[in-house]
């Protein structure tokens, strides 16, 4: 689970899929698209509104939760829980705001990842993403970068010893 942990620190965030948006849209690929934090609390926690830069901008707020635990047979657990979120507050101050043409709003979808340690050279990877589609095209797109983003995933924590001849 060390080793596992510290190559996914390597990993550049910009693989990671959106959460929203498949890759193959173009708009992540711009490099425009950002996270600003707006509260963190707990450590590891915080409230973060992003921004998908394009023709129509598209927004959301969403609470991150990163977590280490161990569980009570000693095995350890690393959790990293991403969900879109929002409040009465926000809804009145986007309905304060007034419509505004190049803005929506996205308010359902997530990431939810989990590395359990098995035993001393195994760990369990789950991957759970989920979002609202603006079309069945759009769902499909996003199906692959997170099939093609676990694929990934595995390839980066898989060590290097099983992947020699």
């Amino acid at each position: 689970l060390d080793d596992a942990f510290k190559t996914l620190l390597r990993v550049d965030t910009n693989q990671w899929p959106s959460l929203i948006f498949p890759r193959s849209w173009g708009r992540v690929q711009r490099g425009d698209f950002y996270c600003q934090p707006l509260q963190r609390f707990g450590g590891n926690n915080c409230v973060v509104v992003c921004n998908i830069p394009g023709d129509i901008h598209f927004r959301y707020i969403a609470l991150a939760q990163h977590a280490h635990s161990v569980l009570p047979d000693g095995r350890r657990v690393l959790k990293h829980c991403i969900v879109i979120v929002d409040s009465e507050e926000n809804a009145r101050n986007r309905e304060a705001e007034g419509p505004q043409k190049d803005v929506q709003w996205a308010f359902d979808g997530g990431e939810f990842s989990s590395f359990t340690e098995v035993d001393e050279n195994t760990i369990h990877v789950e991957y759970e993403p989920w979002a609202e589609c603006l079309s069945e095209a759009h769902g499909r797109e996003l199906y692959i970068d997170w099939i093609r983003f676990a694929v990934r995933l595995e390839e980066y924590v898989s060590p290097v010893r099983l992947l020699q001849g």
